[in-house]
């Protein structure tokens, strides 16, 4: 177990009895809950147990909940807003990790997908200032040889502090990246080519795309 200083002492347990389940999908289950000590909000990822065969195979690489950690100590380190990660539990059968947990800071803001799926909600300009948020982490994360690997819009959060990435699940370093940061921005195009702001946000998507095929 590894845990941030903020909630040093916590009851992990404790914790889990006592938070609501925000999602409920096939590979994990997310969490919401208050540390009792610390009085913070948290979110709980869980990665759920999917047979031992599964196991034995993830065990050639680290787990989810390893890579979120250390993908968001990462970011972190590069000044790219993302919750802060505060625990990493591994629950182990011998040496193979049976079930996982990342406990990160929770923050309120806009999810992404409430700006893909309610654009009536916001004006142009925080529309605009979102995706311009996004781009901004995105390229530091780029020029850091970082890919994000799942970046459809609802993986970022807008807040009064500025624009969160989130679910890092998938998010690797690579010093080959040209391809994988494409995907990524092809992945984030995706959902605004039918937005009714696709005129504001697919222009700064293309750009850096220009950016990466002409200077990466």
């Amino acid at each position: 177990m590894q845990v941030a200083p903020e909630i040093e002492g916590f009851n992990f347990q404790s914790l889990l009895d006592h938070a609501k389940i925000v999602k409920d999908d096939r590979s994990a289950d997310i969490f919401l809950a208050t540390d009792e000590c610390s009085q913070l909000d948290v979110i709980i990822k869980n990665y759920k147990f999917k047979g031992y065969g599964h196991c034995i195979l993830r065990s050639l690489h680290i787990s989810r909940a390893e890579n979120y950690w250390n993908s968001a100590k990462l970011l972190e380190e590069i000044n790219v807003r993302t919750p802060k990660p505060l625990a990493l539990i591994l629950k182990k059968s011998g040496p193979l990790c049976i079930e996982s947990y990342v406990i990160t800071e929770f923050i309120q803001g806009q999810t992404g997908q409430n700006f893909i799926d309610y654009p009536e909600r916001f004006s142009e300009k925080e529309t605009s200032n979102f995706v311009d948020g996004i781009i901004s982490a995105l390229k530091k994360m780029y020029s850091h040889h970082i890919i994000h690997g799942d970046t459809k819009t609802a993986n970022f959060i807008q807040s009064q502090e500025g624009t969160y990435v989130i679910d890092l699940d998938s998010s690797n370093r690579s010093k080959k990246g040209k391809d994988h940061f494409l995907k990524d921005l092809d992945r984030l195009e995706r959902d605004w080519v039918n937005h009714p702001y696709k005129d504001i946000a697919i222009p700064k998507i293309n750009l850096l795309q220009n950016e990466i095929n002409n200077i990466i």
